[in-house]
């Protein structure tokens, strides 16, 4: 580990919940930063202002809002900064200290990372990992960051710019008139794209964020896959992601034995037909591309002609949303 521990991070955690940041002007948030004795300047990025925070790895960054005109009125978008690197797994650590300081909440998510959000009407607060271990401490005008997240769901090409593929939450009274977005995909390598990123993700939030209660290999996430048509259905393809297993599992009323098993497929004690992968990054992209690969083989032309529902068994979440699976979400009961 490096940076800050879970007591140093309570100390910076108590003086930004104290920070006013006010209307997010560029005063205000320098303002704060010289507040807590953190010297800002442009010499190390001439296109953006750093404050030297210490005993954090790096940071603070200091970041205008660049799209004014549709993010808010603010100045300035957001403040954020490197605490520590730590096993990923420790992340639970450090999050207790921040419910500590901050209270419950709003939401969980994920994207190609893990994220916690304290989310307020004027400054939201948050803290992060990403797989290579990196803590981040974020706080951002509310009204800009979801601007941008807005456009990014209703204008963004590319499923590179999602901001998120899924979102856990409690009901917290701090999220009433939230806009959570969703993207559709146009091809087959997207949905695989799809598929992984959102597989990859669950299964990184299920190390970080999951608490004792909820590791057990009961706690899962499925998303099922069919004929968007009723009258077409007849086979489904189901990936079952848990804390420490990935499954592909196909349903189907004429099962091709042969192709199935050359695919790494077998029945069950159940007489399902399944194949089972390692969870991991590399296991959810192959995953992805297995899953399309049924679909086509299936009689599918394209994604528009697949829909998909999609449950989690014993998580600590009231909701819980997938957002870039790719397909529309069944309105079958």
């Amino acid at each position: 580990m490096t940076g800050l521990g879970p007591n140093e991070l309570r100390t910076l955690l108590t003086d930004l919940g104290a920070a006013d940041f006010g209307d997010w002007s560029h005063s205000e948030v320098v303002g704060v930063c010289e507040g807590l004795g953190w010297a800002v300047s442009r010499e190390s990025l001439p296109r953006c202002e750093t404050a030297a925070v210490p005993g954090v790895v790096r940071g603070a960054y200091l970041t205008e809002n660049w799209d004014r005109r549709h993010g808010g009125d603010s100045e300035m978008m957001q403040l954020y900064l490197c605490a520590a690197t730590i096993a990923p797994e420790r992340f639970r650590d450090y999050l207790a200290v921040a419910t500590e300081v901050w209270g419950e909440p709003s939401l969980h998510g994920g994207n190609n990372d893990a994220f916690v959000r304290w989310r307020g009407e004027i400054t939201t607060r948050q803290l992060e990992i990403n797989r290579r271990g990196e803590l981040f401490v974020r706080v951002f005008a509310t009204h800009a960051w979801e601007g941008w997240d807005y456009r990014s769901w209703e204008y963004g090409e590319g499923l590179g710019e999602v901001p998120y593929t899924w979102i856990g939450e409690n009901d917290h009274p701090s999220l009433n008139g939230c806009y959570f977005g969703g993207r559709l995909v146009h091809s087959w390598d997207e949905l695989s794209e799809a598929l992984e990123m959102t597989l990859r993700d669950i299964h990184f939030g299920m190390l970080t964020l999951s608490d004792e209660t909820h590791r057990m290999p009961a706690d899962s996430v499925v998303i099922s896959l069919e004929a968007a048509d009723p009258s077409a259905r007849g086979a489904c393809v189901q990936l079952l992601q848990a804390r420490d297993e990935l499954i592909i599992l196909v349903s189907t009323d004429t099962p091709d034995a042969d192709t199935l098993r050359a695919r790494g497929f077998d029945t069950d004690e159940y007489g399902a037909w399944t194949r089972e992968f390692r969870p991991g990054p590399e296991s959810a992209a192959a995953a992805g591309q297995l899953a399309v690969t049924l679909l086509r083989e299936f009689g599918h032309d394209s994604p528009a002609q697949v829909t998909r529902q999609s449950w989690r068994t014993s998580a600590q979440y009231r909701r819980f949303s997938l957002h870039c699976v790719g397909v529309e979400r069944s309105r079958a009961r």
